[in-house]
């Protein structure tokens, strides 16, 4: 197996970990494990190298193949006992790194490429026993690790670009040069207070990418233009959290919805957006409300501990989605946006999204 970073470890250590304990527990929305909340786990499947293989999880692992002829047991303690010296490498070593001795157990159990190949959002395949309809289902889970750096919900690229056009139809010719002039760290937020002290504003125009905009209104038909709103608050220095710009929305209600003291249109929109990304959709692909991700999110705590949000409880997955990113600004040269561009006699500027979890 190749090396990796503290998140690339932390899918092998979900693997081991989970055929060690036997099930996985649920969590609620401040990532708090639910004791009398869990799913057994009877196998675990994996696709490698062509291959595909079943560790059934009985009095020991059982390892076989639909390929060729073949099984291999081995003690559930030997899990047990990986997961431990996997744990302890991941949490002692910074950058890429190797783990020889759980390698070398890793590869016995025909497990050798760090990352098991997928189209999409599933990073592992498990079979559990559904408690509550008293079936066997398998299902497909996300994994997002806290051992490592903080990892994105939605990256950025030029897709996720949201163009902005200046409220004044015939600007004076110099005014996207004069606003370019701003430059450093904060240099997008000066843009657009200069803007402001000028008396113009921006209006959201349309986004750069018409597929990421048509999933958008797959998911409401207002969400390109409320999440506009939330990129211009971000932007012009108001806050990162997702939960505080969606606050300011709800109380604000700039879009004009009924009854907005019994109902928070706003974080509900929002919220639809971050379980369909965390569950599925990508901006370059036609999203039609099919998960990816059949049974939800399992999540590596900071101590360790696995817990996982399945569709049971999408509440508490919602919440915590919500309370736990923030907008981060990402490279503008890359992106290609932060700056003002004349186009057919008019202003416009391009504002970025891109969704970070906060730990």
């Amino acid at each position: 197996m190749n090396s990796g970073n503290k998140g690339e470890w932390s899918e092998p250590y979900v693997f081991l970990r989970l055929l060690s304990e036997g099930k996985i527990h649920a969590a609620d929305k401040e990532l708090n494990r639910i004791e009398n909340i869990f799913y057994p786990i009877l196998e675990i499947l994996r696709k490698e190298q062509k291959k595909y293989y079943k560790y059934s999880r009985e009095s020991e692992v059982v390892i076989v193949s639909g390929d060729i002829p073949f099984e291999l047991r081995f003690p559930i303690a030997d899990f047990t006992e990986n997961a431990a010296l996997l744990l302890a490498e991941i949490k002692r070593n910074k950058g890429v790194f190797n783990a020889p001795e759980v390698n070398k157990f890793l590869n016995s159990l025909n497990y050798t490429e760090m990352k098991a190949p997928s189209k999409n959002k599933t990073d592992i395949q498990i079979k559990v026993h559904d408690r509550i309809t008293g079936c066997d289902t398998t299902l497909g889970f996300s994994i997002k690790s806290c051992l490592g750096g903080k990892s994105t919900l939605l990256n950025a690229s030029k897709l996720t670009n949201f163009v902005f056009k200046v409220n004044n139809s015939v600007p004076d010719n110099d005014l996207a040069s004069q606003l370019n002039k701003v430059s450093g760290k904060n240099a997008i937020g000066e843009k657009l207070s200069n803007l402001n002290n000028l008396s113009f504003e921006l209006i959201f125009d349309k986004m750069e990418s018409s597929s990421f905009e048509a999933n958008l209104r797959v998911i409401d038909s207002k969400l390109p233009e409320i999440l506009a709103l939330i990129l211009k608050s971000c932007y012009s220095k108001e806050g990162t959290a997702l939960k505080k710009l969606v606050n300011l929305l709800d109380k604000t209600n700039p879009l004009n919805y009924p009854c907005t003291k019994d109902r928070n249109y706003y974080e509900y929109k929002v919220k639809r957006l971050l379980i369909d990304v965390a569950l599925g959709m990508v901006p370059n692909k036609p999203w039609t409300g099919k998960f990816d991700v059949t049974g939800g999110y399992i999540i590596v705590k900071e101590d360790g501990d696995i817990v996982c949000y399945h569709i049971y409880n999408m509440n508490d997955f919602s919440d915590y989605l919500l309370d736990n990113t923030y907008l981060e600004t990402a490279s503008t040269s890359r992106n290609d946006f932060g700056y003002f561009y004349k186009e057919n006699g008019s202003v416009y500027i391009k504002l970025n999204m891109q969704i970070r979890f906060i730990k």
